[in-house]
């Protein structure tokens, strides 16, 4: 996930600048409901592939309880860190790769919540595999949501959608950042590709497969869903 290393890493908050928050608040949302209906007073949820900690920030407002935020590139923990200041002893941020994670570390803490934002379609197929797999295995009877960018079965619908979600971007060159605005287009294009596309169906399918039970999409629009299941 080298992107994140270079411009669009370090300057990350201008991207939550023209994009909206949506997807983080209804997956924090999303969480603190699951929670709710376990009657975990004081859970622990791990964020992987946390970022800036946007979905972290969300989901420290939303639910109580303590956050692990896991992430690979250190500029992009660096903001992390300032941005969670506030929550500095409900939160533990660590530099590692998602697959390099030592789940047997996680499984001993015995997590209630995995989660995670616009990370997994980052990765080729047969690594999101090993990401769920992990995940799977690392829970104990907890709960996992993946916020994430799904492309639309619909071919016409989900171009549409590409074309829409692009534009937004020439707001960058606006603030005279087009060396940042290519950046992102790249990265976008990328995801295009038939390596990285991902589907709800497809992934729904998948977690099933796994052992996850309840699988279901809780929210949908435009390039971006929420799936969640549940470890028994």
């Amino acid at each position: 996930m080298g992107d994140y290393s270079g411009l669009i890493g370090q300057h990350y908050n201008l991207y939550e600048r023209i994009s909206s928050p949506t997807l983080q608040i209804v997956m924090a949302n999303t969480v603190a409901k699951y929670l709710a209906e376990k009657n975990i007073p004081r859970p622990l949820i791990v964020d992987l592939g946390c970022g800036n900690g946007r979905s972290m920030e969300h989901i420290l407002r939303t639910c109580q309880g303590d956050v692990i935020g896991v992430d690979c590139e250190p500029v992009m923990l660096t903001q992390a860190r300032k941005r969670l200041e506030e929550y500095c002893g409900r939160v533990l941020l660590v530099e590692s790769d998602v697959l390099g994670l030592p789940m047997q570390i996680i499984k001993r803490i015995r997590p209630d919540v995995i989660a995670s934002a616009e990370m997994i379609h980052n990765l080729p197929p047969e690594q999101r595999l090993l990401v769920y797999e992990r995940v799977f295995y690392a829970l104990d009877g907890g709960f996992f949501v993946n916020a994430d960018k799904f492309a639309l079965d619909n071919g016409e619908e989900h171009r549409k959608n590409f074309l829409s979600a692009i534009s937004t971007f020439e707001a960058l060159n606006e603030m005279g950042m087009p060396e940042l605005r290519d950046a992102w287009l790249r990265h976008m294009e990328r995801d295009e590709t038939q390596g990285y596309k991902q589907y709800v169906g497809e992934t729904a399918d998948l977690l099933n497969r796994i052992g996850f039970k309840n699988v279901e999409v809780v929210w949908r629009e435009g390039l971006f869903a929420i799936i969640r299941g549940i470890k028994p």
